[in-house]
């Protein structure tokens, strides 16, 4: 995985080649502090397909459905102060 912090308001975090053999109807993630994080598949400028909002000031789990199916390159934009310690798909 590669991470690029654009600024402070900004994190970029890719991971390369993820098999969605079955369709992953959840997105769970621990969060803290206030921010969103986003996902986009195979493109960090394509719409976001998911998105998590914390408002948190300490770690909370989060989650979101989805549908995401296939192979895809995946990339997590977290804004603001926003802390990320894990995340999972659920399905």
């Amino acid at each position: 995985p590669f991470t690029k912090n654009d600024t402070s308001t900004e994190t970029l975090i890719l991971v390369r080649g993820v098999d969605f053999q079955k369709k992953a109807k959840a997105l769970s993630a621990r969060l803290k502090g206030k921010g969103t994080l986003t996902l986009h598949l195979d493109s960090p400028d394509a719409p976001s397909s998911v998105t998590l909002t914390s408002l948190n000031d300490d770690w909370k789990d989060l989650k979101t459905k989805t549908s995401v199916t296939g192979i895809h390159d995946i990339y997590f934009r977290l804004t603001s102060n926003l802390h990320f310690d894990h995340w999972q798909f659920v399905k």
